[in-house]
């Protein structure tokens, strides 16, 4: 396993399907000597080219070429680049771009490269983590050479111990989280926060009880704006402890995000969370309305993400994305959603305790069903 590790391949490594070992492996090892400085140039080189729109994760694969894999190694797996050394690997696909290329912007110049590669025999399995990302790519690139190689490998968390909420509880408590690993804000506002903002200030002027945690690098004026605002808590990057404190004195999950985050809808089932969210990309694979949590409807004016289930041409992405941060129809509708929670606590339990099923023994997102699925695909791949 090579790349930096997300908490999903933590838990890959410390919980494996049954007969495999998975091993992580800096892929920045040169003839298997780790070069910090090596490191530290090539990430300040990555960071140069993605600004500049060059398809970063193929520069990221050529490097590959020019390290050394783990040894006695059955097969190789790697978070979205392509393997360049003569080995067997698989591949886990994020999205149809970022993974692959490394940018927003699709660069058509290096589609070739992509395909024959995917398509290659030593590549034995594309492993994505939900059906919208399997069709993103099948859209974007002519993948009739490796399109069976394409598997749905569905997420998981590890899962943590059964506590009760307190009954009598008087405060309700709204998180939103996005990402505080990226120093650019353009995370806050591609998750929603802007769309939490609005819609929470709207509310706290019906709810005296209401309070908003926000999880995310945030922008400057936001910071300022809110700061008068005793309801609302910017917090910055949290332990695992904190983290788990935040989740677990929390009432409701809010993430109305265009794009799918990895873990974060099963960190807030994990802990028993109701979720309100927007039925772009992925997300309503993960939450089902009215079960685990409620899921507005994307509106008319960007029903566009949805039919190719993103971005639909990807190089008319700023113009999207600027209708999302200026859409009053999503705020309404995430209002409306985060209303009908805060006034029915039984409901809130009651989407809570389904998602949490999710997490646990044989559930769609469990440890054992995503080994049960992975293990499939493994013992597919290393058929000699």
């Amino acid at each position: 396993m090579s790349g930096r590790l997300h908490n999903f391949y933590k838990s890959l490594i410390s919980e494996p399907p049954a007969g495999y070992r998975i091993i992580s492996k800096d892929n920045y090892v040169l003839r298997g000597v780790r070069n910090e400085s090596l490191e530290r140039k090539f990430d300040s080189a990555m960071y140069y080219f993605g600004r500049t729109k060059i398809p970063v994760k193929v520069l990221k694969s050529l490097a590959s070429a020019f390290t050394r894999g783990p040894p006695d190694s059955d097969l190789v797996m790697t978070s979205g680049f392509i393997n360049l050394r003569n080995e067997e690997w698989l591949v886990w696909i994020e999205d149809a771009l970022s993974s692959l290329q490394g940018t927003a912007i699709d660069n058509k110049l290096v589609h070739g490269f992509i395909e024959s590669k995917l398509a290659s025999e030593t590549c034995k399995g594309i492993l994505c983590f939900n059906d919208a990302t399997r069709i993103s790519l099948l859209s974007t690139y002519h993948s009739g050479d490796f399109k069976n190689k394409i598997k749905i490998v569905p997420p998981s968390v590890s899962l943590v111990s059964r506590f009760e909420r307190p009954r009598e509880k008087k405060q309700i408590d709204i998180v939103f989280i996005g990402s505080t690993q990226f120093t650019s804000t353009i995370q806050f506002f591609l998750r929603g926060g802007h769309i939490v903002v609005k819609s929470f200030l709207a509310l706290a002027k019906e709810f005296s009880n209401i309070r908003l945690w926000i999880r995310c690098t945030t922008p400057t004026e936001y910071i300022m704006a809110l700061r008068g605002e005793k309801r609302i808590a910017i917090l910055g990057t949290l332990d695992r402890n904190s983290f788990a404190a935040l989740l677990r004195d929390a009432d409701i999950f809010v993430l109305p995000t265009i794009t799918t985050p990895w873990t974060s809808f099963l960190d807030a089932m994990n802990y028993g969370l109701p979720i309100v969210t927007v039925g772009t990309h992925a997300n309503s694979e993960y939450v089902e309305n009215g079960k685990s949590g409620i899921v507005a409807a994307v509106p008319s004016a960007l029903s566009s993400i949805t039919h190719n289930y993103c971005i639909p041409n990807w190089n008319t992405m700023h113009r999207v994305l600027h209708t999302w941060f200026e859409d009053e129809e999503l705020v309404t509708e995430t209002k409306n959603a985060l209303r009908t929670l805060i006034r029915d606590a039984d409901l809130r339990n009651e989407l809570g305790r389904e998602g949490r099923r999710n997490i646990e023994a044989g559930g769609k997102f469990s440890i054992g069903r995503r080994n049960q699925v992975l293990k499939q695909v493994l013992d597919s791949a290393l058929i000699r």
